[in-house]
């Protein structure tokens, strides 16, 4: 007989996986934007950073993603609009045109198999992503740049540099 596992889930904030659930039963809260798993001792997180939501509380030391920033709850939050002096930024919003690209359209570039660029553009907006690949063939570092005249004049965000490891694994990244 095939078995089913269902979502537990929550529509109250501050509500984890509840207990007793079989290992593995995934859970969501839905105000709080949160997503787990029933382990072992106790809930897991699935999400390392969680969208913020004015519907979620959140305690000292939370990490969320809010327009393209990534912040850390000073003290506990409680459900609201976003404030600023409620949190501490960890990475500043330089990411905010990359997420806001969602939706738009792209094209890709490629020399031989491997993608180049990645173009996303809305009107004249435009977000362009160029990946420069090592020796082995391993994605090694990505430009991220913007532009608002259609791509004449193109503004730096930075460069992603990624690290692998003896077997071609990635093992992190480093912002510059």
């Amino acid at each position: 007989m095939t078995q089913r596992t269902q979502f537990d889930r929550a529509y109250v904030t501050g509500v984890e996986v509840s207990a007793p659930q079989p290992e593995g039963t995934p859970f969501v809260n839905f105000p709080d934007r949160r997503l787990q798993v029933q382990g072992p001792t106790g809930p897991i997180d699935l999400l390392a950073i969680r969208p913020f939501s004015e519907d979620g509380s959140y305690a000292a030391g939370d990490v969320v993603v809010y327009a393209g920033g990534i912040y850390a709850a000073n003290s506990s939050v409680a459900p609201g609009a976003f404030n600023p002096t409620d949190w501490t930024s960890l990475v500043a919003d330089i990411f905010a045109p990359i997420v806001d690209t969602f939706g738009w359209n792209f094209t890709l570039g490629y020399t031989g198999e491997d993608v180049t660029e990645v173009l996303s553009s809305n009107g004249a907006s435009q977000v362009r992503q160029t990946i420069g690949y090592d020796a082995d063939g391993n994605a090694e570092t990505v430009l991220y740049e913007t532009s608002t005249d259609s791509g004449s004049n193109w503004t730096t965000l930075g460069t992603l540099t990624i690290t692998y490891d003896a077997d071609g694994n990635a093992l992190s990244g480093a912002w510059t």
